[in-house]
């Protein structure tokens, strides 16, 4: 416990203040480091969010959530220490030294206009009354029932995260009782992030989103009822994160994406016929921001001939994935040619059966590679010819057509995992 108390003191205020912001959240809540990452860039002027996170790990203020001696964490939980009966007092009272600071300086802490919804049913009645809140979190409301005009006194948002976010866990299901509210969305004209993710009862995205003139982070995903996005998305002129993943309804893409250009995350990109994909993969091969993103094809899908070869294109791309929602062959008869700064790669419901063998089809080798993701699908072979010198992790998931044996995969097939003791190999076929 004094060892928490001196790694809480090297830290400066600003600092401490950025862990005291994740002490609003329940206790033993698991947090993902790309939300947290995301919430202080929007809601605080730090410089590098990601350095912030790092340096409260490294102090151990916040631990790895799982196996820690994984090589890439990405989910975590506040160091349980915290709700020591000592040091939960002292906590409070360095939150409200650092409140007073702040409230000379800037008009009040950051985190203290942030609001926590943690309630089962919420409705118009749970008294928000603030016209300064700067955040609202849903860490466990399930029902949402928003009656007219709940965003008039909230014009000061930046960041409102009504979806699932805890441990993205489907057994937290949110359902909202009418989309009316989002039309109300209109007015927030400093809302930066937005997140809708796993949310009930949402069957179409509303025109009054496309008047967010300061969003960067429309999170949308396992939105299961959507069905309709705006027709042309092109004057979100601020976006840097797009997610439409696990939407399965949606089967067009709006036009304006390749406008986009702020865009260093785009996942849930569609592909079918061309009249419900006005933007093509070609299109999107402009976006040279791009990080990370992820293609689904659906059944149907029209897929123009050396399209999945502009990916060359994107050269600061570090993850990738493919998906297929449909089991038909004819939906890999194309090639690819990955950036030469991918990452990662990840290959889920592949329909044939090797699935190295059509990585190989790339006039471009991965000799970058160091994360190899391979889920479901009908793999039944991992026979290759190719070169994977840096691949650290191999992940294989569901897949029940493969029969091979896990020690030929690191020793025979794919060599570099055994040079290393850092390296790890996944295998699960159920």
């Amino acid at each position: 416990m004094e060892m928490f108390k001196v790694n809480y003191n090297i830290l400066d205020d600003i600092e401490k203040s950025h862990f005291l912001s994740l002490l609003r959240f329940p206790e033993n809540v698991v947090i993902k480091k790309w939300n947290i990452i995301l919430w202080w860039k929007h809601l605080t002027s730090v410089d590098d969010p990601e350095g912030m996170f790092r340096k409260l790990r490294e102090r151990n203020l916040i631990v790895p959530h799982g196996h820690d001696k994984l090589p890439v964490q990405s989910k975590f939980k506040i160091n349980p220490w915290v709700r020591h009966q000592s040091l939960w007092s002292f906590l409070q009272n360095e939150q409200g030294r650092l409140n007073e600071i702040y409230s000379q300086i800037c008009q009040g802490d950051t985190f203290s206009r942030s609001l926590v919804l943690d309630e089962v049913k919420i409705s118009d009645v749970f008294g928000l009354k603030s016209t300064h809140l700067r955040a609202v979190f849903n860490v466990g409301a399930s029902y949402l029932n928003f009656g007219p005009q709940w965003m008039t006194n909230k014009k000061d948002l930046e960041v409102l995260q009504l979806g699932r976010w805890l441990y993205d866990s489907p057994k937290h299901h949110i359902e909202v009782h009418s989309e009316e509210f989002l039309k109300e969305l209109r007015d927030q004209k400093y809302l930066k992030y937005l997140s809708l993710r796993g949310i009930s009862r949402i069957f179409e995205l509303p025109p009054s989103i496309l008047q967010l003139e300061s969003l960067e982070t429309l999170d949308l995903k396992a939105c299961h009822n959507l069905e309709t996005l705006p027709n042309d998305i092109a004057s979100l002129r601020k976006l840097k994160h797009l997610n439409l993943s696990g939407c399965y309804l949606l089967d067009r893409m709006p036009k304006g994406i390749d406008k986009l250009t702020q865009l260093e995350v785009l996942k849930g990109f569609v592909i079918g016929s061309y009249s419900k994909t006005p933007c093509r993969i070609s299109d999107i091969a402009n976006l040279k921001k791009l990080k990370r993103l992820s293609i689904h094809i659906i059944s149907g899908a029209v897929i123009q001939d050396r399209e999945f070869e502009s990916l060359k294109k994107l050269v600061k791309l570090e993850h990738l994935k493919i998906s297929w929602g449909v089991s038909d062959t004819r939906y890999i008869d194309f090639s690819v040619i990955f950036p030469s700064s991918l990452i990662k790669l990840h290959i889920e419901g592949f329909p044939g059966q090797n699935i190295l063998e059509w990585l190989n089809k790339s006039n471009e080798p991965l000799l970058t590679l160091e994360e190899l993701n391979i889920s479901g699908g009908k793999v039944s072979s991992m026979n290759h010819d190719g070169n994977y010198l840096e691949l650290k992790i191999i992940r294989l998931n569901y897949l029940k057509y493969l029969d091979v044996d896990p020690s030929d995969l690191r020793y025979y097939l794919f060599p570099s995992l055994r040079e290393q003791v850092e390296k790890y190999l996944y295998f699960k076929t159920k």
